[in-house]
């Protein structure tokens, strides 16, 4: 027997949602917007820091760090900043920020909430919105400008002069400073109205308008709840090192742990789960892999001569040396993709004599180590010389480029800082207080080779910077005394 059973097509066609969050139900409460905010939270964190190459793109090409291998995903190829690869992805990740923000934006204009907290969210929500679009408009100029929610697809958006761009960003920044809780109401992980500030007199500067990004600037500077940090403190305080070395030790950079410095700290936890480092594999802020030095395969260098150490056919002694390792001399799980420059690593750091002031801590062996011994104890040179990646002298700073092809660029030098050595930022790494598991010799402190993230939380902006901002601003308008204050003030704290 044959039985037929009809339905009603057009109910059992009908999609029923199983409990996810859209954007119809995700935005009627103060938890659905939080929840909204802590996703732009993420995307600054992803974008800035998680994306290896990429999230280090702003870094390379300038007067600050050389690329040392051909890294496609960088700006510093500047005939090739079309390809896909570099410049397409930082446009569609800072306008997903932009988009999202608009979204919460929109929402908010459709519920009620106490008054209190839609302020609040509006101004978080401006101030990614803001931080978005100040990179926007840095990398591409003239670009689309969009402040509402877009719902549906739209292939037809115009592009905006770079100073309509900059002027949105101001009063996104200005909102933000003027509605979010103060830097004692936030939790570490938060923006306060002080960050805003800091964000604003950058923004002012990049408009010309430098009394204003004094002023802002002047507001983070004043307040009674922020300070340089000026004696030893936090998890490495009873060991050798200094203030500015502790400044970026594990545990050291949020305001609950007494550090008054920091304006705004990246959050970040190992093997927790949406903590973004993960110990064994290669995730997270990966900025030792990025920015320390890939110490291996390298040559003898004579500690007194600098000369190459050469065998009796007088061919360059390679040595053995220990990597990773989890020691300052060692830096990490570095690969060397950016090496610093001469400029960075000795020129501001001369006196009139042209010697290096090793009385500024920042240029410690605690903050940028430039001598390192050979860590091998197998090794007949072990912690007597100096070691270099080839054989060209580091110090003949001629720079050359060369093509070896249509589609391969490869950089060779002599005298830039080959990718195996070179004076290193050691903020970038966690010498010493790497992840137990990933420590193999608790002497040697050689390490798995899972490791190259930063294995702490990232201090986005500091009062320090903040100084600068405002030396900057006062010099603009002629008043060089009070921007020598301003920069006096961060060189007193480094003794230089």
């Amino acid at each position: 027997m044959l039985l037929a059973q009809a339905c009603n097509e057009d109910e059992f066609l009908e999609e029923v949602n199983p409990g996810e969050f859209t954007t119809d139900n995700a935005f009627t409460s103060e938890a659905g917007f939080q929840s909204a905010i802590w996703w732009l939270y993420g995307d600054a964190r992803e974008y800035l820091y998680e994306a290896e190459r990429r999230g280090h793109a702003f870094q390379a090409g300038t007067d600050l760090f050389h690329v040392t291998e051909n890294m496609n995903e960088l700006f510093h190829i500047y005939s090739f900043t079309t390809s896909p690869s570099r410049s397409d992805w930082q446009w569609i990740r800072w306008y997903k920020m932009v988009s999202n923000a608009n979204l919460i934006l929109a929402k908010l204009d459709e519920i009620e909430l106490d008054v209190a907290v839609e302020t609040r969210i509006e101004a978080e929500a401006r101030f990614f919105r803001a931080f978005a679009y100040r990179i926007i408009g840095g990398l591409y100029g003239n670009a689309p400008l969009i402040l509402e929610a877009v719902t549906e697809a739209k292939n037809d958006f115009e592009q905006s002069p770079q100073e309509e761009i900059y002027a949105q960003v101001v009063a996104d920044f200005e909102f933000a400073a003027q509605n979010l809780p103060g830097i004692t109401e936030v939790s570490d992980a938060q923006v306060s109205d002080l960050t805003a500030y800091h964000a604003l007199s950058e923004a002012y500067l990049a408009i010309g308008d430098y009394g204003a990004a004094e002023a802002a600037a002047s507001v983070v500077i004043n307040d009674p709840n922020t300070a340089l940090m000026t004696e030893r403190f936090g998890s490495l305080a009873g060991e050798p090192g200094d203030v500015f070395y502790d400044l970026f030790r594990i545990g050291n950079q949020n305001r609950s742990t007494g550090n008054t410095e920091s304006l705004w700290v990246i959050q970040q936890e190992t093997d927790v789960p949406g903590g973004a480092n993960v110990s064994n594999r290669n995730r997270g802020a990966r900025m030792e892999r990025v920015f320390a030095p890939l110490s291996r395969g390298l040559f003898a260098m004579d500690q007194n001569t600098r000369e190459l150490i050469t065998d009796d056919e007088g061919n360059p002694v390679s040595v053995d040396q220990i990597w990773p390792v989890s020691t300052i001399g060692g830096g990490g799980r570095g690969i060397g993709w950016l090496a610093p420059t001469l400029y960075v690593t000795n020129t501001i750091w001369e006196d009139v004599n042209g010697d290096i002031d090793f009385n500024d801590i920042r240029t410690s062996w605690y903050n940028l180590p430039r001598r390192f011994p050979f860590n091998n104890p197998e090794s007949p040179f072990f912690n007597d010389t100096l070691y270099v990646e080839t054989p060209e002298q580091v110090y003949d700073f001629v720079e050359t480029i060369e093509s070896v092809s249509a589609d391969t660029e490869v950089w060779k030098s002599k005298g830039l800082w080959p990718r195996g050595m070179y004076p290193y930022f050691t903020k970038v790494t966690t010498p010493g207080q790497h992840p137990e598991n990933l420590v193999l010799d608790p002497v040697t402190r050689v390490m798995e080779g899972f490791a190259g993230a930063r294995y702490g939380d990232i201090a986005k902006y500091r009062l320090a910077e903040t100084y600068l901002l405002r030396a900057e601003a006062r010099l603009q308008q002629g008043n060089t005394g009070g921007a020598a204050e301003d920069i006096n003030v961060v060189r007193n704290r480094a003794n230089a």
